[in-house]
């Protein structure tokens, strides 16, 4: 009888013990316990109007209008930074698009450029993300864009 009262101390206190870490713990199987890693990719932008006519150049990811500042007569430019924080990881993307546009009295054209981080060399800090810096240079020749990315 005694082994017997012994034995279901026992079974009593594994299951208590197996419902209060069920209830109060959770079980993280996924392999993802390190903290989320960015990268910080910083792009010098130069938008170079080579046409005949003033042109609106804008960026469209900033919400740019169409007013003074992004008014660009014939071959000049307009210098501008954008900036973009990237999960970094093996299943995550390591590029972005950038879209431009331009309009000259009524029309309007459009370029995309996409951005691939790992073509560029990191700067890993100590401490703090690790990042790049890309100078973007964007042509508009009156019909189209035409782009260069260089470090």
């Amino acid at each position: 009888m005694k082994k017997l009262n012994l034995r279901m101390y026992r079974v009593a206190i594994a299951l208590f013990a197996t419902l209060i870490i069920s209830n109060s713990c959770t079980l993280d199987l996924t392999g993802d316990s390190m903290p989320d890693v960015y990268v910080d990719v910083y792009l010098d932008i130069t938008l170079v109007n080579s046409g005949t006519k003033d042109a609106y150049l804008v960026l469209t990811e900033n919400n740019e209008a169409n007013n003074s500042t992004t008014l660009v007569k014939p071959t000049n430019s307009r210098f501008l930074t954008y900036s973009v924080a990237l999960l970094k990881g093996v299943k995550t993307e390591t590029s972005f698009s950038v879209m431009f546009r331009a309009q000259i009295n009524a029309e309007t054209y459009t370029g995309v450029h996409t951005i691939d981080y790992t073509k560029f060399q990191l700067v890993v800090p100590t401490f703090g993300n690790p990042s790049c810096k890309v100078k973007l240079r964007a042509v508009f020749d009156g019909a189209k864009f035409t782009f260069t990315a260089t470090q």
